[in-house]
Parts: C-alpha cells; sequence; structure tokens
C-alpha cells in the first residue's frame, strides 16, 4: 500500500476518533444539563446595577422601608429553579415582565444545592441574568438557598442529592453569591429555605453565623431568616433574634398546618420584627395531583392566612408557584413562554396581586 493512503487512513481513523469523542462528550452534556446543552458562559466579577432603579431596602422595626422612609410591601411569587426553566425553555425576560404584570413586587428564585453543584456556571447563567431582569422590572428579588433539613449535619429528611447542604458548603455559597450581588440594591438574601431537624437555640447560631458572613462579603440588603419545622416555627423568636438589625423573619404555612398553631408560630413576630410569608398555597380542583398537606381552598385556608398576616401587619408574603407542574401549581399548562389558565389557587394569587 502507498504510504500515503497508510497516512490518508490513520488520519480518517484519528478523525473519526475525534469525532466519536465530541459526540459522546455533547451526549453527556445534554444528559447533565436535562436534556438543554450547557457552555460556558462569560463572568463577570459582580453584579452591575448602574441599571436598577429599585430603592434599597431597611429594616425599622416590623417594616421594611426605603432610604426616603415608604413603606415597601412584597407580594409575588416564587419560579421553579432556574435550571428546570432552562431545560423547558421557559428562562426568559418575558417570564419576569410577565410576573411584573401581575402587580407582584418580588420575585423568590429557589437554588437548589444539587443544582447549583451540577453547574459551575451557574450563578452567571442564570441568577445574574435573572436578577437584572427582575430589577429592570422593577421586582425585588429573593434568592433562595433552597435547602430542606439540618445544614448543620447536611442532614435532609428526603431528596438529599437534591435539597441537602451542610454548613461549609452552605458557607461557600454565600460567600459567593451574597459577595457578587453586594451592590445590587433590589436583592434580599435567604439564607437556608427551611430549616429542619434542628433545635431552635442551634438554628439561631447558625443564622447568626452565616447572616455575619453575608454581611462579611460587603452585603447590606435584608436578610431572611426562616422559622423552624420547615420554617413554619418562629416561636423561638421569643428569645431573641439574630444578631443583625437588618433581618426578615419567614414562616412557610401550608394547608395541613392546623390554624390552631398559626398564632404560636408566627403571632407577636412583628411587635419587635418584620414578618414575611415565603411560602404558601392550595390544591383544590386538583388535590388528587399533589401532595396531601397542599389539599386546601380559597375559604378554607386562602383567606385566613392573609387576614392573619394583615392582622399581624406583615411585610408581604410570596406564593408557589408561578409553574404548571412544581405544586401547587398556579396555571394548568404553559404555551411556551405564555401561562395558560390558572388553577382555582393560581386565580387566587393573582386577584390579590391585582388589588396592590
Amino acid at each position: 500500500v502507498p504510504r500515503s493512503r497508510t497516512v490518508a487512513r490513520r488520519v480518517a481513523v484519528v478523525a473519526g476518533a475525534l469525532v466519536a469523542v465530541l459526540v459522546l462528550a455533547v451526549v453527556a452534556l445534554v444528559a447533565f444539563g436535562e436534556g438543554h446543552l450547557r457552555l460556558p458562559v462569560a463572568r463577570t466579577a459582580s453584579f452591575d446595577a448602574a441599571d436598577i432603579d429599585l430603592p434599597p431596602l431597611d429594616v425599622r422595626g416590623p417594616e421594611l422601608r426605603t432610604p426616603d422612609g415608604e413603606v415597601v410591601t412584597l407580594r409575588g411569587v416564587m419560579v421553579p429553579d432556574p435550571s428546570v426553566l432552562d431545560s423547558r425553555g421557559r428562562f426568559s425576560r418575558d417570564l419576569v415582565r410577565d410576573v411584573a404584570a401581575t402587580g407582584a413586587t418580588v420575585l423568590r428564585v429557589p437554588v437548589h444545592p444539587g443544582w447549583w453543584a451540577d453547574d459551575p456556571d451557574y450563578l452567571w447563567r442564570y441568577l445574574e441574568p435573572l436578577v437584572r431582569w427582575a430589577g429592570e422590572e422593577g421586582l425585588y428579588v429573593i434568592l433562595d438557598w433552597h435547602v430542606i433539613g439540618n445544614v448543620a449535619t447536611g442532614a435532609a429528611p428526603e431528596n438529599p442529592d437534591l435539597v441537602a447542604a451542610d454548613l461549609p458548603t452552605t458557607r461557600e455559597f454565600w460567600t459567593t453569591v451574597a459577595g457578587h450581588f453586594a451592590d445590587a440594591p433590589h436583592v434580599l438574601f435567604e439564607i437556608v429555605n427551611e430549616p429542619q431537624g434542628i433545635a431552635p437555640d442551634d438554628w439561631r447560631a447558625v443564622a447568626d453565623e452565616l447572616t455575619a458572613l453575608v454581611r462579611a462579603q460587603g452585603a447590606t440588603q435584608p436578610v431572611v431568616v426562616g422559622g423552624v419545622e420547615y420554617a413554619r416555627d418562629l416561636s423561638w423568636l421569643a428569645d431573641g433574634g439574630v444578631d443583625d438589625p437588618d433581618v426578615v423573619y419567614a414562616t412557610h404555612v401550608y394547608p395541613a398546618h392546623a390554624q390552631a398553631w398559626w398564632e404560636t408560630w408566627f403571632g407577636g413576630v412583628t411587635d419587635r420584627f418584620p414578618l414575611l410569608l415565603t411560602e404558601w398555597g392550595f390544591q383544590d380542583e386538583n388535590r388528587a395531583d399533589g401532595p396531601a398537606y397542599l389539599a386546601g381552598d380559597a375559604a378554607g385556608y386562602g383567606r385566613p392566612l392573609l387576614d392573619a398576616l394583615e392582622r399581624e401587619g406583615a411585610a408581604g408574603w410570596v406564593a408557589c408557584w408561578w409553574d404548571d407542574r412544581w405544586a401547587p401549581p398556579m396555571f394548568r399548562a404553559f404555551d411556551g413562554d405564555e401561562p395558560g389558565e390558572p388553577t382555582a389557587w393560581g386565580a387566587f394569587v393573582l386577584a390579590e396581586l391585582g388589588r396592590g
């Protein structure tokens, strides 16, 4: 065989091998991104807030106020994890515009530890644009480290690969995120979504540490600290809050949480601190499609809960979920980016947001 043919064949073999490797790499990336190809993105050292007109918020007694003294009540919705939105083709500015058009003033963004760990560019791929879109559309943003469990030990009651994070991982997250968004006036930091399986005194100590860590990054925005027992129980505040003046306290209340306990869990918080309901919702006509703790309706749960928050003088609420799949869903379906017909729960939320 002539030498030139031998060389050509070897080149063809090598080229074929390289193509195969590239194909396998693409397949792996698609699988890694839940069917969505993830490529590296440009990284910035910090968030540029020059085009954000929203004033920063400060805690003054039980209220959130602007530097001019205006009281701000946060009412809004929660979207699925941005990586999930991206995998469905719904991660866009249009989504944020649709939320803002309802009359909402805040968007809560959950960051699941598992998906954060899977994507080294998560902050720049998702949080950077989402925080920018929200601010430019007039929405405050709650960045929620969506842990369900005990961050002191890293234990989680379920789905540990997705929602568990230990203290070193949580410290690393907030060092990165608080530092990056330290100059974003419209961002609040919810340090742990739902503390669970941790004693109140231990949780207070962890919250003290994490709040101090956020401050050490130069971030002066309000920090959101939830109750224990899946965030619903704030009764531990009777023995004192976190050692920081700019903390908002959050509760999560669902239909299975008996109204007889509401006063114990969050009654009287606003005697000293701001109170924010950062998760709530019900499933009515679609009860069979969701977990039992969501079974409820507007008359027996939604309206009484909002009335209780109003009596307490709460700083606002965030409804779950601006979605058609995550429970409780606000919509029956989406047509691309466009939300379709609301569920009974979604209709209730939209009506409340429309009241202003």
